[in-house]
């Protein structure tokens, strides 16, 4: 099975493919400068000419292969050691794309580390998270439909998943896991009835006392 990694930009109607997989492209943007997108070198693609390239996948690895979608969820990574009133500081991969982002929702920049940028979030700045959240969901979606296969069936189910079961997958797994642990924690500790927030497919459901927070991802 080939799996291959693409990053789709929708704002500009292009898609990013491995330079290793040069000569599945048209010849007119075989000869193209490789740009750099999530560490990975990669020549840019009209969106147009993306149905075309997979068709050529099909023909050549005819074992099958998997689309890889580089998704902004995908670049920031959440701290594991984070409580309730102290500031969340986080990585991102490089990408123009998340930093744009970052400084739209006025993020505070701090420093490079390694090839890592780092961004703080003050504890006064909690609904910034809520924010990036969001606006990285509705990136996301859009990211998904430049790069699904024509005739695949794609549907989408909520999942309950139980507050001790989300802390148990959030200090498993870096990305969203531990972004959902952090939004939830904020609203136990803001909220002191039973609420129900709804955010871009998912819905945080708790309680201050009980601490059974459903989340609907």
């Amino acid at each position: 099975m080939k799996v291959i990694n693409v990053c789709p930009l929708p704002d500009k109607h292009l898609i990013g493919i491995p330079v290793s997989e040069r000569a599945l492209l048209p010849k007119q943007y075989q000869a193209a400068n490789p740009v750099t997108m999530s560490t990975e070198q990669v020549l840019l693609l009209p969106e147009s000419e993306y149905n075309l390239f997979t068709h050529h996948m099909e023909r050549r690895y005819t074992e099958g292969f998997q689309i890889n979608t580089i998704l902004l969820q995908n670049l920031i990574h959440w701290p594991s050691d984070w409580h309730y009133g102290d500031a969340v500081v986080f990585l991102t991969d490089p990408s123009e794309e998340m930093t744009a982002m970052l400084n739209k929702l006025s993020i505070s920049f701090k420093q490079t580390v390694g090839e890592s940028d780092t961004w703080t979030i003050a504890a006064d700045q909690y609904p910034k998270l809520f924010d990036i959240y969001a606006t990285m969901h509705e990136f996301d979606q859009r990211k998904v439909k430049m790069v699904a296969i024509p005739g695949m069936p794609h549907t989408t189910s909520p999942t309950p998943i139980s507050f001790p079961k989300l802390i148990e997958l959030a200090t498993q797994y870096d990305g969203l896991p531990r972004l959902t642990l952090m939004m939830a924690t904020i609203l136990q500790n803001t909220n002191g009835t039973p609420f129900s927030v709804s955010l871009p497919g998912l819905t945080i459901n708790g309680d201050k006392d009980t601490l059974d927070v459903v989340f609907f991802l």
